[in-house]
């Protein structure tokens, strides 16, 4: 599979030299992320190493061409459940607006629960509520968890008795707490961020948050934003119901799969779960 990765991307930076050296004559070429704007009727002028990137692209989403990537252990998938359970429960009985975005929400509408591969939780929280959350670490405690503060501003939530990593202070299995702020109707992260929408730092606008709804998540509930699609097209693209990347926090690899009816269903096993928040 390696000779396939390597023509991939000797077409696609052969592409781009030449689209910097040849000037106006390359733009005609540039049709993959141009094409709306070029006039009607122009014709478009595209080389070989064009038409082979996009044949050996798309050829790699049916050829698995990285390493393999091994779904989450049953032990960790159960101890997520139980995480996004109590977490849930905590922050409904103190007052804390939450919802689950990223790989997390995705699970939610494409496997209803944690998916097969994911290792984490995500959550977001308007930035105004972090000293609320703060003052919700005893809580944790007596719950079994550590509520730690991450120096690159977020919350990460994980088990008195999880699993040590090498070089880090935190456990595994855990949860993020990632915080936003509201600007002109959009929600955009605290933080800088590499994911763009329409040219600005990825956002979710209030119409496509609220009202937050309820989604299954295996045999929990759990809040999410009404309307998510535009968040998965942005961060994951528009094949983001057919196609998949697996990749998690505790593998080297990076897997491209096309998704099959069993690549659908949630992470096992999903219980059975205790009630720990009183």
């Amino acid at each position: 599979m390696a000779p396939l990765y390597f023509l991939r991307i000797f077409c696609l930076f052969d592409y781009k030299l030449k689209k910097d050296k040849f000037g106006k004559r390359r733009k005609k070429c540039y049709f993959l992320a141009n094409y709306k704007k070029q006039k009607k009727g122009e014709r478009v002028m595209c080389n070989w190493r064009l038409y082979f990137f996009i044949f050996f692209w798309g050829l790699s989403f049916s050829i698995n061409t990285d390493a393999k990537v091994k779904n989450t252990k049953k032990e960790y998938v159960l101890q997520l459940y139980q995480l996004a359970k109590d977490t849930h429960e905590i922050f409904v009985k103190h007052g804390v607006e939450y919802w689950i975005f990223a790989g997390t929400m995705l699970g939610a509408v494409r496997h209803k629960g944690l998916i097969p591969w994911d290792d984490d939780i995500d959550v977001e929280v308007f930035l105004d509520q972090k000293e609320l959350i703060l003052s919700l670490r005893p809580v944790f405690e007596d719950a079994g968890y550590v509520l730690f503060e991450e120096n690159y501003g977020l919350f990460r939530v994980f088990s008195q008795n999880g699993t040590s990593l090498p070089g880090y202070k935190y456990k595994f299995p855990y949860l993020d707490i990632f915080f936003v702020v509201e600007k002109n109707e959009k929600i955009y992260f605290h933080l800088p961020t590499w994911r763009r929408r329409q040219g600005e730092p990825i956002y979710i606008t209030k119409k496509e948050l609220y009202p937050l709804k309820e989604y299954v998540f295996g045999e929990i509930t759990l809040y999410g934003p009404n309307d998510p699609i535009n968040h998965f097209i942005y961060s994951y693209g528009r094949d983001w119901n057919t196609v998949a990347v697996k990749v998690n926090h505790l593998s080297q690899g990076k897997e491209r799969i096309r998704l099959k009816k069993e690549d659908r269903v949630p992470a096992q096993p999903i219980g059975p779960l205790e009630d720990r928040i009183q």
